[in-house]
């Protein structure tokens, strides 16, 4: 009967490092597409895109431009509103600015493959952006990335569970065996 306490310590230690070594073996692979554009002359024209590790913000606010990010078949793939950029708020009120450089940040996806704007109340093209070398380059730069292509790697959870497991069943009838 003096083995059953040494058992019982062996499995919460197991249990307690699990989550510690499969942690490891986890990583984040969110992205985002940043596409930033100047307003200059009540015309919108694209200075550059690219795609980042991140999170993108929900885009709920804005409703004076509407940005549409578009599938390789045109599709929307997401809808989203900003407000407008040349707008610049203070403690006095606010002020258009003649030209501006914003960055509108969007969800990454590999079927997207251009980004419009549009004006929210009229509905006319303020700009439309391809994106699909951005996304290009990024997946050539990151050939391991999930959503690049590469094959999703199994994490250690499964093994560290699996360990876990067995170690209690086992335990479990050695206490039978001998209770």
């Amino acid at each position: 009967m003096r083995i059953q306490p040494v058992i019982m310590v062996i499995l919460v230690a197991l249990l307690v490092c699990t989550p510690l070594c499969c942690a490891a073996g986890t990583t984040d692979s969110t992205k985002a597409i940043l596409v930033t554009y100047q307003y200059k002359d009540g015309k919108i024209t694209t200075i550059s895109s690219r795609v980042v590790y991140g999170y993108p913000p929900n885009n709920v606010g804005g409703t004076d431009i509407r940005v549409d990010l578009k599938g390789k078949n045109g599709a929307v793939l997401g809808s989203f509103g900003i407000d407008d950029p040349r707008i610049l708020y203070h403690e006095e009120g606010a002020d258009l600015q003649e030209e501006v450089v914003f960055t509108v940040l969007l969800p990454f996806s590999t079927d997207a493959s251009s980004v419009s704007l549009y004006e929210s109340r009229s509905g006319a093209v303020m700009a439309t952006t391809d994106i699909s070398s951005a996304i290009s380059s990024f997946c050539a730069s990151h050939p391991n990335d999930p959503q690049c292509g590469a094959a999703a790697k199994p994490t250690q959870a499964g093994i560290g569970y699996g360990i876990v497991l067995a170690a209690g069943a086992g335990a479990t009838l050695l206490m039978r065996r001998r209770g």
